[in-house]
């Protein structure tokens, strides 16, 4: 997984030669990995350095039926709530006598933006990342766990245990297919990734290094979405798959 500081430091060799060789079409790959400004893009100073096999993203799955027994309404695909609608809700949810926990979140960060953590310029942390604003959205969560509405790490991993905890009803708001909830202010969006591997500068064998990647990212996604379900990076893909 490469990102910008490996860019910019020369430590990964372009993959611009390959992708042209090969006529791999990056018109219908995910925008945030293939062009350039998002997080994980894989796109530095107009040149590409990593590719991927799928797409990933944080979002949140909402349980309907236990939306629907206690009579309160869906969410809106968009916008997205807010943190303190996600906790109010979860609470609201919570049901100790049958053990459903009314929501989880095992990482903040998970759906709080960066843009709360950094000043503008990427240069300051100060004032941001313990500054009000994200102060009082970490207090906000914390409310969710102090209730006994959002189950701690040591009872459940989201990340690891959520599916399993969601398919047995246990489980009413847990990451998946809507926007996560968003603090008022913040532009909301989709936190989203690939596996970016790229080609090291000081690689013995930089031109089969290279046509690994151009196999990862094409028949190999095939193959990633055959055997585990990952959606693929190129979205052309994803809809031959369905």
């Amino acid at each position: 997984m490469f990102g910008p500081e490996q860019m910019r430091a020369g430590l990964l060799l372009p993959l611009d030669d390959v992708i042209e060789r090969e006529g791999i079409d990056l018109s219908t790959y995910v925008p945030s990995i293939v062009q350039p400004g998002d997080e994980f893009s894989c796109v530095w100073e107009d040149h590409l350095y990593c590719l991927g096999s799928y797409i990933g993203s944080a979002q949140m799955l909402y349980n309907k039926d236990l939306f629907d027994a206690a009579g309160i309404s869906h969410p809106a695909p968009w916008p997205p709530m807010t943190p303190e609608e996600f906790v109010d809700i979860a609470c609201q949810l919570t049901d100790g006598t049958t053990g459903v926990w009314g929501g989880a979140a095992s990482d903040p960060l998970a759906y709080l933006p960066f843009d709360m953590m950094f000043s503008p310029d990427r240069r300051t942390a100060t004032g941001y990342t313990n500054g009000p604003a994200f102060v009082q959205e970490m207090e906000v969560l914390a409310s969710g766990y102090e209730q006994g509405c959002l189950p701690p790490s040591n009872v459940l991993d989201p990340w690891e245990q959520g599916r399993d905890y969601f398919s047995q009803g246990q489980l009413a708001i847990d990451y998946g297919t809507t926007v996560v909830p968003t603090p008022e202010g913040i532009d909301p969006h989709f936190f989203v990734w690939s596996d970016s591997v790229g080609v090291m500068e000081s690689s013995d064998n930089p031109d089969e290094a290279k046509e690994f990647i151009a196999f990862l990212t094409t028949e190999g996604q095939r193959i990633r979405y055959e055997t585990t379900g990952d959606i693929p990076l190129d979205l052309a893909e994803a809809e031959a798959v369905n």
